[in-house]
């Protein structure tokens, strides 16, 4: 236990820190509370508020309320990347994870991640699968990204054979750290803004390798005001994280895994747009395969049509992928019943 902080000795013993920034996110942040506390292992919960204007902090408060492993900060307006770092600074337990105040977080997912962590000495973060919310348009999915039929662990030679098949992805959402790695690696890198907690978990997966749950344990909420969705839409803004990517990529601390980026094809999941800027800087993507060259053909047009098509037809496509889909109410009750000890078949 860190000796600056003050000791509580139901803290004695935690195993993972959970760091949630929250910002205007007073609806659903009593319910993100809960799914943490109800989490069958030992934890603390730290909640940073980044000067919310809505009723959060009343909200947070009421639900922290005689529980002594949930703090709240309030550093004032610092934004989200730096709120989540300064919760990293006050992380105590051997294992942090963040989740969004709007995210659903299924009750055994810290506990798996941490036992595989356990197992599995060489790597340093665990993900699961998440499920994709989609509130606005009254619909939920799942498309798995099949890395493997059971709890596993994947070396970086692994993760890039699979890469050039397929696409996959270090879902951030749902990643459990060792704590200690990510303070060696600085914390999230605060000028990268939603790209960083994709850009350091597959840098991580492709330097250390990464363990994999293969079972949606986050619900996701996708809508227009959450942090990633607002910043995808600015283009001046794209292009320079874009551009801060292939700096880590060619002069800082990621020079070692560049060209396992390439290699994997991990750089693709970012678009047209990024191609383009590391094309101006004479950073080569290619990878000499057919599934490279279908891959890119297929998210050119994905990024060309994508707003044309129709919500049914795009759910037709998820389907067709392999994806379960389901009724966004029915996903959150089915949520709120697991935290109730109520199963589905």
């Amino acid at each position: 236990m860190r000796s600056d902080l003050p000791k509580n000795p139901i803290l004695a013993d935690c195993i993972v820190s959970v760091v949630m920034p929250n910002y205007n996110q007073g609806e659903f942040i009593g319910g993100a509370i809960a799914a943490v506390l109800a989490q069958d292992i030992a934890l603390e919960l730290i909640i940073v508020d980044d000067a919310s204007t809505d009723d959060s902090v009343a909200r947070i408060n009421e639900a922290i309320a005689g529980r002594p492993n949930a703090m709240l900060f309030e550093p004032g307006k610092i934004g989200s990347v730096q709120a989540s770092n300064f919760g990293l600074s006050k992380a105590r337990g051997r294992y942090v994870c963040f989740f969004a105040p709007d995210d659903l977080i299924y009750p055994d997912l810290l506990r798996r991640s941490v036992a595989l962590l356990e197992r599995t000495p060489l790597a340093n973060l665990s993900f699961a699968e998440v499920k994709l919310v989609y509130e606005s348009e009254g619909w939920a999915s799942h498309t798995p990204a099949r890395l493997a039929e059971e709890e596993t662990y994947f070396s970086p030679a692994q993760l890039i054979r699979y890469g050039r098949r397929k696409q996959f992805l270090v879902y951030g959402a749902s990643s459990v750290w060792r704590t200690e790695r990510l303070r060696a690696l600085g914390g999230w890198y605060e000028g990268m803004g939603w790209a960083t907690d994709w850009f350091q978990s597959m840098g991580e997966a492709l330097r250390n390798g990464v363990c994999y749950i293969p079972e949606a344990l986050v619900a996701v909420r996708v809508g227009s005001s959450s942090f990633s969705s607002r910043g995808r839409r600015d283009p001046v803004q794209m292009r320079r994280i874009f551009g801060l990517v292939l700096d880590e990529l060619t002069t800082r601390q990621h020079t070692d895994v560049a060209r396992r980026f390439v290699d994997a094809c991990v750089l693709l999941s970012l678009g047209p747009l990024f191609m383009k800027v590391a094309s101006e800087r004479k950073f080569s993507l290619t990878v000499w395969s057919p599934s490279y060259f279908l891959r890119v053909s297929r998210m050119a047009l994905r990024q060309r049509f994508s707003g044309d098509v129709p919500l049914s037809v795009r759910r037709w496509i998820v389907q067709l992928r392999g994806a379960r889909i389901s009724s966004a109410s029915s996903a959150l009750q089915r949520r709120k019943d697991q935290q109730s000890g109520i199963h589905h078949a």
